[in-house]
């Protein structure tokens, strides 16, 4: 395997991951160095399949002797609604994920409320090391930019729907909530160490709850959802996207209204189980599927909004357990704003 440290400084902290022998002031390779403030230096991106009648595209990215695969499927048309959202509105629910060299697949985007594909929830039963974890968030944050550079310059392919869910999900910073942070520790000289995450060892992972919004036209908000599973050290090690039939957490136009901890977790986020498909706007999901509102999607009574499918999200993280269709999903009146996190 490549060294180690030469992966680390794209990471929030190296403080925390002194387990693998890299401390705060760890020497790092000059060419990251380079890499993180000159934008030239970039990996190498291959697409295997790049289809714009299809919308699939599919191919790997390599960045210092370390790869990740790529994906993305487009779905069907999102409606009409999400096209008054400020910012970025794409015309088509797609479906993405990356995936470690060894097939884990660590960050995942809904185009709809749920992975359509069921056979994408995971590749591979083998959970990865803190190690690994640290490479593919490296390797993925180089892909974020890399892939928004490609962006720049490939805006007429007619993929720009699923580059840009690409883009979405490859962002693997940590986020910025109070509870994950522990006041800065210091180094043996004195110098303070900046964005230690909290170390529990008790805690084997805590799964992070946020709920992105963004302003509609005349309309309302649109909301979607972001949930991540951290180890006790803070590495990111499983992430999944909803985008709720319109922008996605990160989109242009989307912000972060609100975010929430929830401790003593598995590796797992039960956000992805059940629900395998996004059911066409104004067709209900058949009544065996959990863990997704089962009416049709719509604004008339009896149907459903991205803001209850983001309350449902929200409900299932709290509960960590399948959630049956509750009542606001098929209630008179589409709710109209994001919901909190509690």
């Amino acid at each position: 395997m490549k060294n180690f440290t030469s992966l680390i400084s794209p990471i929030a902290c190296v403080c925390a991951l002194a387990m693998f022998g890299v401390g705060c002031g760890g020497q790092v390779e000059e060419s990251l160095k380079t890499e993180t403030t000159t934008p030239a230096t970039v990996g190498i991106l291959t697409f295997e399949t790049k289809d714009p009648a299809t919308g699939i595209v599919r191919g790997t990215y390599e960045y210092q002797g370390h790869s990740i695969t790529f994906e993305a499927i487009r779905g069907e048309k999102n409606p009409d609604l999400s096209k008054l959202m400020y910012g970025h509105s794409p015309e088509y629910a797609v479906d993405a994920r990356l995936c470690s060299e060894k097939g884990f697949c660590f960050s995942q985007g809904a185009g709809g409320h749920a992975i359509a594909d069921s056979t994408w929830i995971q590749e591979t039963t083998e959970n990865p090391t803190e190690e690994e974890a640290v490479i593919y968030n490296a390797v993925a944050n180089m892909f974020h930019k890399d892939i928004g550079r490609f962006i720049s310059g490939n805006e007429d392919e007619g993929l720009i729907d699923e580059f840009m869910k690409l883009q979405s999900i490859s962002d693997m910073t940590l986020p910025d909530i109070p509870e994950l942070q522990t006041p800065p520790q210091r180094q043996s000289n004195g110098t303070p160490c900046k964005g230690v995450l909290a170390i529990n060892q008790s805690t084997p992972y805590r799964h992070v709850f946020e709920i992105w919004w963004g302003l509609a036209v005349r309309i309302a908000e649109h909301s979607s959802t972001r949930s991540l599973s951290i180890s006790s050290t803070g590495v990111i090690i499983n992430k999944m996207d909803t985008a709720n039939h319109g922008s996605s957490p990160g989109d242009p136009g989307m912000n972060r209204s609100c975010g929430r901890v929830f401790p003593n977790r598995p590796i797992a986020l039960p956000v992805t189980k059940d629900c395998t498909r996004s059911p066409t706007f104004g067709v209900a999901h058949t009544s065996a599927e959990i863990n997704c509102c089962q009416s049709a999607y719509g604004i008339k009574s009896g149907t459903h909004v991205c803001n209850d499918d983001s309350r449902l999200q929200r409900e299932i993280m709290i509960a960590n357990a399948n959630v049956a269709n509750p009542s606001y999903c098929s209630d008179w009146s589409p709710q109209g704003w994001a919901p909190s996190c509690t």
